[in-house]
Parts: C-alpha cells; structure tokens; sequence
C-alpha cells in the first residue's frame, strides 16, 4: 500500500490510498456525504481483493485525507473530481483495462452523472444505499429537521408534514451547518428537483454491470426512495441500516459482491 496525491480541478491536493497487483483489473471506491473511503465498509471489500485486483481509496476535496474546502459541495464539482482520480488511477497502474467502481450514498448520483458519457475504463458499478431521488430526499431530511423532537417522521409519513413555505425559506439561507462542517445551498440548489435514477437508462454501461446493495433499514436513504429498472441486479440486507457495515449485514453481501467484481 503507498499513498499519493493528485489535484483536482482548483488545484487542490486530493490523496488516495494505492494497493497494486499484478493485473489489469482495478477497483475505485467513491465515498459518501462527509465521509472518507477508509471507512469499513470499503476495507471489508479490501481485504477480500488485495494482491488480486488493483485498488484505488481516495477521498473528495474537503474530507478525510484530502485538502480542500467541503463548503462548496455539489454533485457537478465531485463529478469532476472522480474524473480526476481515474486518471491518477491508470497513471500509477498504467496496465488498468477495466475499473470497477464502488460508491455509497451520495456516489449514486456522482457516478450516474459520471456516466452519461463513455469512459473507456469504467466496466461495473456497485453502489452501496445510493441516494438517487434527491427530490423526495431533500425533503424528506428538511421535514425531519424542521419537525425534530414534535414529530416522528418517517418516509412514510414526511409529505404529510411538508411545508413548502417553510422549505422556500430554506433554501433562501446562504450557508447551513452540517455536522462537521458549514454548507453554502449550491448542493440544495443543484439537487432540489433531481431524481438520478431517471439518468440510470441513458449511462454509458450496460444495466446488467451494475449491482446496488441497499439496507431493508436505510432509514436516511430508504430503499422504497426510488423505482430501479428491473434489469439491475439488487441485494436487499435484512436489517441493513445506512452504513451497511455491522458484521451480521456485511455476511449478506461481501461474498456476491467480491464474485460480482471478479466475474
């Protein structure tokens, strides 16, 4: 394993973590919101693939390892930063042929808009509870917030309680708090009236590359969020919250998942 470093698009330093082998295959992981790619639901597909396929952890401007401002955030900037990483990738593994890519929850829309267009290296996605309909999620989160400690709000029920006034409001602020960081509302602005998975049919890969994995629990990304065409293969975790990484939900999906990127 070595570390790397690599800019993005503002000149900014992005750093990844490279473990090489002796093949021309490759695996790239896309962390989600306010995360990093060390987390253990990427390192559990790790260990399962070191030595045998070439490996790629990097995390986006503004978390974990990398410099850079997260405050900026949206789907369009990290788009560009994805495609900066497969670059560094192939530079330090010039043998790649084809990558595969892992991505959690906000990856979903980053690697979707990714591949509106032809990138000849990239032949499978997995993605990890993928927040694809970022209309209903938006909303869902701001009634959430909005109603913390009066309300029990679920997906079920939040349209009941949405204010579209008070969301309006919303979306005026300049900047909002996350929880390590403050947010200006491009990301909101960006996303207000998306739903990424409409973009799933016109991606430059065959359906049948992709294999999501989504938590019967996500309760902040929840499976019933989005209609996925039927073609895509899907593994439903029993009892499999958001973060997909307690042992019990991890014996339910690693071992299809490293026969997916192997096959």
């Amino acid at each position: 394993m070595k570390l790397i470093e690599f800019k993005n698009h503002k000149k900014e330093i992005l750093r990844a973590l490279i473990d090489s082998a002796n093949s021309d295959r490759g695996v790239l992981f896309v962390h989600g919101f306010e995360r990093t790619t060390i987390e253990y639901k990427f390192k559990n597909i790790v260990d399962q693939l070191t030595g045998k396929v070439n490996l790629f952890r990097f995390d986006f401007a503004g978390c974990g390892m990398s410099d850079g401002d997260f405050t900026n955030f949206t789907v369009a900037e990290k788009v560009l930063e994805l495609e900066a990483a497969i670059v560094a990738f192939k530079k330090v593994c010039p043998k790649l042929k084809k990558v595969t890519l892992v991505g959690h929850s906000i990856a979903g829309p980053i690697i979707v808009s990714l591949l509106q267009e032809k990138h000849a290296l990239i032949d499978k996605v997995i993605w990890l509870g993928p927040a694809f309909n970022h209309r209903a999620l938006l909303r869902y989160y701001f009634v959430r917030a909005w109603l913390k400690g009066k309300k029990v709000i679920d997906y079920s029920n939040y349209e009941k309680y949405f204010s579209n006034l008070a969301y309006t409001i919303f979306l005026k602020k300049k900047i909002v708090e996350r929880k390590a960081h403050y947010m200006s509302m491009k990301y909101y602005h960006e996303n207000m009236d998306i739903d990424y998975s409409d973009y799933l049919g016109s991606m430059m890969i065959p359906l049948e590359k992709i294999l999501i994995v989504h938590g019967l629990k996500d309760e902040k990304v929840p499976l019933e969020s989005c209609v996925l065409p039927k073609v895509i293969q899907v593994i439903k975790v029993k009892g499999g919250d958001h973060e997909l990484e307690e042992p019990t939900q991890v014996k339910q999906y690693l071992s299809k998942v490293i026969k997916f990127i192997q096959s």
